[in-house]
């Protein structure tokens, strides 16, 4: 992964704010904020931010309704999704699937670190 695609320059921020759940995929990279929560990056992505967090179903900023897809703990997500690098977010866990401009990231992740 080159230092100038969206997903590179969102990990670069992502990893300034967060603890890595362990070292990154080639396409999934895990991360943990100062309260615990997991939020998962999908690394390959160019035409945006595309990230995967904890369930959150209230109290989402107007903002960013229109960018969330939300995953009981049934439904089928990314595999690469596990154990190893977003165990809170794999299958039988509930999560939220967010696709952000890469601009909204800083305020996303600023108000996802509050809750």
């Amino acid at each position: 992964m080159t230092g100038t695609t969206t997903g590179a320059i969102a990990e670069k921020i992502l990893a300034s704010k967060l603890v890595r759940i362990c070292a990154p995929t080639r396409y999934i990279a895990g991360f943990r904020t100062a309260s615990g929560r997991e939020l998962a990056l999908e690394r390959e992505r160019k035409t945006g931010v595309f990230l995967w967090t904890e369930c959150v179903a209230v109290g989402i900023p107007a903002r960013f309704e229109d960018v969330c897809e939300h995953y009981n703990a049934h439904s089928p997500r990314n595999s690469n999704l596990n154990g190893k690098n977003a165990p809170r977010l794999q299958l039988g866990s509930p999560a939220s699937y967010w696709r952000l401009p890469p601009e909204a990231l800083p305020d996303f992740l600023d108000w996802y670190c509050a809750l």
